[in-house]
């Protein structure tokens, strides 16, 4: 067997698993290819191509029986003729789909053809123009159950010349409205929907998905359907995934609904609660509470709502009626989840792309905000190709600005550090052997498939003043300019206001400094000098002497650009807690190489 062969019948029995947990026994397509009449011509490129297998042959054979396909093909044109003539609706079907994919491999015979070729052989398939679903609709609705589903696959372009002019839809997605309008219950209880179109992209099912559903709002959502890409069926794994994905939808919107109300209910209960907060009790959390700690007032905000809004969201996800219909389809999800857990890479971008935002806030976020320095954020060192990233690593009281400008150990105590980043593939396991030397920021850049490995035993002391520079401008760069006065409503912290005029003063007066000493010396004494009178960024010999002094300004070549947050960044904390107060053993004098006996 080939590996084609085998990755053919491995997506089938994934198939039948899915359609066995699922009760599903019967397949409906609806598409107007089946309209398609096989010409002779197509039947006769089965026998003479080198591509027509034998059990095609055999089958065409049984259905064909009066054609001498035996004789030279010349000699059964005729008959060949005559019997495609006599033959049923159904049997044409057959004839049509046997034929398909030796006429273009691209085309929707052959797709349909193909589709045919993955379902399990225990299924039922009914093949239906769009005219024969017209009067038989009905019949198939009525026949399936909970005990016995069925999966109806429309195309969405299903044409229109051929077929009766008072028909009541001219889309799939209009049959699927229609189903919404008088079946709405039956949906994932006794059939699931797709629409398996050539007009979907293989790797935009899900795009093509809300749009579909966003054109059509009336009566449509989209737990009630699934695009499905005819381009993903030549290859079988996506195809599977694709049906895996359009029975698991209705379960997993449903889920989504019943959160999104909780949602909304626990929403406006925090904001009622929000509004009910005594003045007196509001100033004192809000104002004076934030003032005496130095923390933005915004911030004691968002925590006020977020204890209130968890409360009110624990309480609506409670309530019993909306808990069992979450339960009921969470177990449905459950029991075919776990056919093929497998993902795409797709899937994989999009999940390390959400985990990066959970652990990670950009600079993009805090830099305009004019966020105070926090332990866990991130700065790149250099210029150009020669970068490094740092992490600031810190106990964030200490860090705190007070109400006063300053922090309360500024000036006596080692309070924060730089430590150095190393970028790895996020699924690599980097080799620490003393198991306390590293610590990972997994998903670290945007997309996600990086982490970052803290590399604490070369972690240097910082210098805030250096780093604090960072918070006065919109990018994140540690710059400052002469005797401009920091604007106070771009700080939402007060203490930080303070904090801006403090560093503008000393930075000035370095300024001033470095301008009367090149105007004593020149412009290359005062280069050097200063190099040493302006502050390092951090005690190692690759941080210091960074700062640059042009046109009465101090730039250093330090930008913040991201931050790990909590509990991410704590954990990192008690990480390098943990690796400075490591245990120190005595060495072991016993070990000797011998070299003589």
């Amino acid at each position: 067997m080939t590996a084609e062969t085998d990755k053919w019948i491995e997506g089938r029995q994934k198939l039948g698993e899915l359609f066995t947990k699922l009760k599903i026994k019967t397949v409906v397509i609806v598409d107007d290819e089946y309209e398609r009449i096989p010409g002779p011509s197509d039947v006769t490129r089965v026998f003479l191509s080198q591509e027509g297998d034998e059990g095609r042959r055999q089958k065409l054979r049984a259905i064909l029986s009066s054609v001498p396909f035996d004789e030279p093909d010349e000699n059964w044109t005729d008959q060949l003729l005559r019997a495609l003539s006599e033959a049923t609706p159904d049997q044409l079907k057959t004839v049509a789909a046997l034929t398909a994919d030796l006429t273009d491999g691209e085309s929707d015979a052959a797709v349909l053809s193909q589709v045919e070729a993955w379902l399990p052989e225990n299924i039922h398939l009914a093949r239906l123009t769009p005219a024969e679903w017209e009067s038989a609709a009905d019949g198939y609705l009525g026949s399936c159950s909970h005990e016995s589903r069925t999966l109806f696959l429309f195309d969405q372009e299903l044409g229109t010349a051929t077929l009766p002019s008072a028909r009541t839809f001219r889309t799939g997605v209009d049959i699927i409205r229609s189903l919404v309008s008088r079946h709405p219950e039956k949906f994932g209880k006794n059939f699931f929907c797709g629409i398996l179109s050539h007009t979907i992209e293989a790797n935009d099912e899900i795009g093509k998905w809300r749009k579909l559903a966003n054109d059509n709002e009336a009566g449509l959502k989209l737990k009630h359907f699934m695009a499905l890409s005819k381009k993903n069926v030549r290859a079988g794994e996506n195809f599977f995934r694709s049906i895996r994905r359009t029975v698991l939808n209705i379960y997993c919107e449903e889920i989504k609904e019943v959160a999104e109300e909780n949602f909304a209910i626990a929403l406006k209960s925090a904001l009622d609660s929000f509004r009910d907060i005594d003045p007196i009790d509001f100033e004192h959390i809000v104002l004076k509470s934030s003032d005496k700690d130095g923390v933005a007032e915004i911030e004691t905000i968002q925590r006020v709502y977020l204890i209130l809004h968890r409360a009110s969201a624990r309480s609506a996800f409670l309530t019993q009626d909306r808990r069992r219909k979450m339960q009921d389809s969470a177990k449905q999800a459950r029991a075919i989840a776990d056919v093929d857990r497998g993902g795409t890479n797709h899937s994989l971008v999009r999940l390390r792309k959400l985990r990066h935002d959970e652990l990670f806030d950009d600079g993009g976020n805090i830099n305009p905000c004019h966020e105070p320095v926090r332990n866990g954020d991130i700065f790149e060192v250099g210029s150009g190709a020669d970068t490094q990233r740092y992490v600031l690593i810190g106990q964030p009281c200490d860090l705190m600005v007070r109400k006063d400008g300053k922090r309360s150990r500024e000036n006596n105590f080692k309070i924060a550090f730089l430590a150095p980043l190393t970028m790895l593939d996020v699924s690599t396991t980097p080799e620490d052997k003393k198991g306390v030397n590293f610590f990972s920021l997994p998903h670290v850049n945007s997309g996600g498939d990086l982490q970052a490995i803290v590399r604490f035993s070369e972690a240097t002391v910082a210098n805030l003043e250096v780093l604090d520079l960072s918070v006065l401008n919109d990018d994140g760069a540690c710059k400052v300019e002469k005797d401009k006065s920091p604007d106070p409503d771009a700080f939402y912290h007060l203490s930080w206001v303070k904090r801006a005029g403090l560093l503008q003063s000393r930075y000035s007066k370095i300024i001033r400094e470095v301008e009367d000493f090149e105007r004593r010396h020149g412009a290359d004494a005062a280069k050097e000098f200063g190099k040493w009178r302006m502050p390092s960024l951090a005690m190692s010999s690759s941080l210091r002497f960074l700062g640059s002094f042009s046109k009465g300004a101090i730039t250093y070549p330090v930008t913040r650009v991201s931050r790990a947050i909590e509990p991410l960044s704590n954990q990192m904390l008690a990480a390098f807690g943990e690796f400075v107060a490591r245990e120190a053993r005595d060495h072991d004098y016993s070990l000797l190489e011998v070299v003589a006996s």
